[in-house]
C-alpha cells in the first residue's frame, strides 16, 4: 500500500508537467522503481556505470565532483519534478560516471535503467515527445546557469541563483551553494550580508 502511494505521487507530478503521461502510465510505472532516501544517501559514485536515470518526486539531490585535493565542487542541484543524471543513452558503450549524485534531504526518488527508457522511447511516440521536451528544458537551464556563472560578477551570480533556485536557499548548506556559484563561502557570506539577507 505504501509503495502504491509513492507511485501515485510520482504519477501526479509527472502528469502536472506532462499531461500526455496518462496515456502511457503503465509502461512508465513498470520501468521505474520508487524508493525513499535520507540525507547523504549516495545514488551514484564517480567511476560507477552511468546506466540509470532518476526522477525526484520529493526532496532533492546534488551533483558534484571531487578534485585531486579532495575538495567537492558542486555542479548541479535537482529538486522535485526534475530528472537527475546524465542524458547519455548510448547503451552499446555505457560510460563510467564522472560525478557523484547525493541526496541532500529526505527524498522520494524514482529510478529507471536507461536501457528500459530507451526501449520505451523507441516504441512510443508520446514518450519520445515528452523526452524531447525534457532535454530541451534541461539545456535551457544549463544555458542559464552558464550565462550567470561565466558572464556575471559575483553579486549577480547570487542574485540570479536566488531568482532561479529560491527554494534551495534554505535547504542546502551555503558552502555547497558557494561551490555551485564558483566562489568561496566567505565571499558568499559577504554578498548575502550586503544584500540584506536575514536567513
Amino acid at each position: 500500500m505504501k509503495n502504491e502511494i509513492l507511485y501515485k505521487k510520482f504519477k501526479t507530478l509527472l502528469e502536472s508537467k506532462w499531461p500526455a503521461v496518462s496515456s502511457c502510465w503503465k509502461q512508465i510505472r513498470d520501468s521505474f522503481e520508487i524508493e525513499e532516501y535520507i540525507k547523504n544517501d549516495i545514488l551514484l559514485r564517480e567511476g560507477e556505470r552511468d546506466d540509470r536515470v532518476f526522477f525526484i518526486v520529493t526532496g532533492g539531490v546534488r551533483h558534484y565532483c571531487i578534485d585531486i585535493d579532495g575538495k567537492e565542487q558542486t555542479t548541479d542541484f535537482c529538486v522535485e519534478g526534475e530528472f537527475s543524471g546524465t542524458f547519455n543513452f548510448e547503451m552499446s558503450n555505457i560510460p563510467l560516471s564522472e560525478q557523484w549524485i547525493a541526496v541532500f534531504e529526505k527524498s522520494i526518488i524514482a529510478t529507471a535503467e536507461k536501457q528500459k527508457i530507451t526501449g520505451l522511447l523507441t516504441s512510443d511516440t508520446v514518450l519520445m515527445q515528452i523526452f524531447n521536451d525534457i532535454i530541451a528544458s534541461y539545456y535551457k537551464v544549463k544555458l542559464i546557469r552558464e550565462k550567470y556563472l561565466l558572464m556575471s560578477d559575483l553579486d549577480s551570480r547570487y542574485s540570479c541563483f536566488e531568482a532561479n533556485h529560491s527554494s534551495l536557499v534554505n535547504r542546502v548548506p551555503f558552502y555547497q551553494i558557494a561551490s555551485f556559484l564558483g566562489m568561496t563561502p566567505e565571499t558568499l557570506s559577504r554578498i548575502r550580508t550586503r544584500s540584506g539577507c536575514r536567513y
